[in-house]
This record gives C-alpha cells, structure tokens and sequence, in this order.
C-alpha cells in the first residue's frame, strides 16, 4: 500500500516573492525554452524510453549549458528538467524508485546555471498533467509537486494540459507547494480546451485553485487569435504560444513577442523551438524585458516585513 506524500512547510523563496511581485505589477515576464526541444537540437535523442529524463545521467553536462545559455540570453524563468522524473515515467525502464534523486538532479543543475549567471533568475520545477483515477492522479500530483518544492523550486510550471479535469488536478496540487504556480493550456481552434471549456471559464476556475499565469499553447492560428482576444480581456498574467507550424526566426519571434506585449501579455517566449537567439531578440525589443527580478527593499531587523527570516533557494 503506497504512503501519502509527504508535505512540506510551504515557505515561499525571496526570489518566488520577488516573481509574485512581478507577475502583480504586471512586468515581462521572458520564459526559456522548452528542455526537449534544446536538447534535440543538440543532437540528443529524446525519444528514447526515459525521454529527456536521459539525459540527467547521460549527458548533465548538456542540459546545465542549456540552462546556462537561456540564462545568458536574459530569461527571467529556467525550468528544471522534471517533466519525465516521475515515478511514472521512468517505471517505463524500471526507475520509477528514483524519481527524487533525479528531480532533484534536475533542479541542482538549473540552480547551479542561475548562481553561476549573476543575474536573479527563477527555477521553476515542471510538473506534468497525469492520467488516472481522481485519488490516484491527485497522489501523483502532489508527490512531484512536493519533490519540486523540497529540491528548492521557485515556481511551479505546470506543462501543457488538455483538460479541465488534468488542470484542476495539477494546479490543486502545485498550489499546496505555496509557490507561484504558471499552468499551460492546449487549445483548439475555437481557444477551447479539448474537453470543451472555454478559457474564461478555465482560467476562472483555474485562479480560485491557485494558479497566477496562463499560457495558451494552441493547435493553430485560428486558435492562438482566439486565445490572444480572451486571455487579453481577463485581467490576470497571460502569454500565448506561436501556433506556426515552422519556426519563427529571432527578429520575427522578437516582433511577435512584441505585439503580444503591447496587448497586454506578460509571460512571454516559452516555446520548444526557441534557443537563446530568440530570447535576446525579445529581451531587445520588449519593454522592461531587460529588467531583472527586482531585489524586494530589505525592511529593519524585527519588523513586520523584515526578511531576515526568509529561507535561501537552496
């Protein structure tokens, strides 16, 4: 019989603080992109069993210079390679018992590529949609989401859901970390999830549960215009994915990002395709992109917002 996760004191790092005050003050936000995508333009083959989990012990070194790189670019947010360390996926080879050892791996990796940039950047332990009964998936959930918070996470970035029901799940259960939580969303072309809610009414539903931002990933064009229209109107940190079926280059990325920006986008950059060269065109072109997470004002020793008593990252 398996034993519920253990949970964890949620004490959010002063770098979570400082990323919650941007998300609030409605600042760019630059997201790096995707580790799968990184990793197979490097030539490393993510398609194997335990997909990019892999390359935790094949090739660290790889996957703390894409961080490294992302981080030289001016992203305000790495994500720590998790997305396949759970028990889960690596069951598939025979290593689900080492779930924590490699995301905690994972998180080290971007932590060391961050305290190496001198430059305040968030890690954001990523945390996948699950599939299976509501109390098995909710126990999923909140042991990886756990693991993250343990291993010295900043944020939750919860990868692409399809449905209400995976959404809900997931963002319960990055939000029992206290960390900020991001959530992405796969949309159609109508800007509705598969399952047929409407972005407004996931969204809605979605900030009652805890989540602070919204990516849209939508299927195609049609569905990234709807998304940009409804995300736009609704008042909280949003972004939305490129839905081109080829890769934009730099200065197009840049002027995309750009666009979004001046209708009201946040969380910018993300995608799969994206390397470093499209994170410095969109850090050149987006106002106050450039900034780094502000340092909060440290108040007097013993007062009431003294931060003296915050605990590090590591």
């Amino acid at each position: 019989m398996a034993l519920p996760p253990v949970l964890f004191t949620a004490v959010q790092t002063p770098l979570a603080q400082r990323l919650s005050a941007r998300l609030d003050a409605s600042q760019p936000i630059v997201l790096d992109g995707g580790m799968r995508g990184a990793l197979a333009q490097a030539g490393f083959d993510v398609d194997q069993p335990l997909g990019t989990a892999a390359a935790l012990g094949l090739d660290s070194r790889l996957v703390a210079s894409i961080h490294q790189r992302f981080c030289a670019a001016g992203v305000h947010l790495v994500r720590a390679n998790t997305s396949e360390t759970t028990p889960k996926a690596l069951s598939r080879t025979g290593y689900g018992y080492r779930a924590a050892k490699l995301s905690s791996l994972a998180v080290d990796l971007a932590v060391s590529a961050v305290e190496g940039c001198g430059r305040q950047v968030c890690v954001a332990g990523v945390l996948p949609p699950m599939q299976g009964s509501d109390d098995r998936l909710r126990g999923e959930q909140v042991a990886h989401a756990q693991r993250l918070l343990s291993a010295g996470c900043d944020v939750i970035y919860i990868e692409v859901v399809h449905t209400l029901r995976e959404a809900v799940a997931a963002t319960a259960a990055a939000a029992e970390t206290g960390l900020p939580v991001i959530i992405t969303l796969a949309v159609n072309e109508n800007g509705n999830l598969s399952s047929g809610e409407s972005l407004d009414t996931v969204c809605s539903a979605l900030s009652g549960a805890g989540a602070r931002g919204f990516v849209a990933a939508p299927s195609d064009p049609a569905g990234e215009l709807r998304a940009t229209i409804e995300l736009s109107g609704m008042g909280r940190p949003w972004g939305v994915h490129c839905a081109g079926r080829t890769a934009l280059s730099p200065n197009a990325y840049g002027e995309r990002a750009l666009a979004l920006y001046e209708e009201g986008a946040t969380l910018l950059g993300g995608e799969s395709f994206a390397g470093p060269e499209h994170v410095r065109a969109l850090v050149g072109l987006v106002p106050g992109a450039e900034r780094e997470i502000r340092r909060q004002t440290m108040a007097p020793l013993g007062s009431a917002g003294a931060l003296s008593n915050l605990p590090p990252r590591m």
